[in-house]
């Protein structure tokens, strides 16, 4: 039987992911928080396991350097990932959204209705261009990563638009959830040209109970 490759998102998924595996009796030999192994090994000497940044995952898969790739819909959205190039299975894990934030709903409306430019802090360019074009809004758009709430706290911007597991940054630095953009939960996704020639590991991996 041939290896395959398999790629896991670092962050908050990862943890599920792993359960995951382990239900269906797949497991990293090494300890992920001290290996400095950047390919690893598991309990299947056809399976190995890569964990990298959900972001870099998409260009991984697409070029086959790996076979398949977990990561969430929110990263498929903003790459532009088709079905039609892909074999997807919704793994209904790690289920979160990707909302609209303000800091003060009014102003933000009242923006809107006096035809301000809005700043949109955010690192998902694609999907926020397409939510403001659709709805007629002008924006620019503030590249940002890492505690993004910092920039309604300090007045960088209008709103972002980022991820909610659940209301607790939010709430207390008194932020408001005013729009649900995407629901979102983790996708494992297979390289077609790397089915092709692997079907049988991956359909293994494919019938995997959730």
């Amino acid at each position: 039987m041939k290896n395959i490759v398999i790629a896991l998102s670092k962050g908050r998924i990862l943890k599920e992911i792993i359960l995951f595996f382990k239900k269906n009796n797949i497991i990293i030999k090494e300890n992920i928080k001290k290996t400095r192994k950047l390919i690893l090994s598991t309990n299947n000497k056809n399976i190995k396991i890569i964990i990298m940044r959900s972001v870099d995952i998409p260009i991984y898969i697409k070029y086959g350097f790996i076979d398949i790739g977990i990561l969430g819909k929110d990263i498929l959205k903003e790459k532009k990932m088709k079905k039609k190039n892909y074999f997807f299975k919704n793994l209904n894990i790690s289920k979160c959204r990707l909302s609209l934030i303000v800091k003060n709903k009014n102003k933000y409306f009242d923006n809107i209705k006096n035809k301000k430019i809005l700043y949109i802090a955010t690192k998902y360019i694609n999907i926020t261009k397409k939510y403001f074009f659709k709805k007629n809004i002008n924006i620019k758009i503030i590249k940002f990563y890492g505690c993004i709430e910092l920039c309604l706290l300090l007045k960088i911007s209008d709103a972002i638009i980022d991820i909610i597991g659940s209301k607790k940054t939010i709430k207390i630095n008194n932020l408001l959830e005013i729009d649900k953009i995407i629901k979102i939960s983790s996708k494992l996704i297979v390289n077609k040209i790397s089915y092709k020639f692997k079907k049988n590991i991956i359909n293994k991996i494919l019938k995997l109970k959730i």
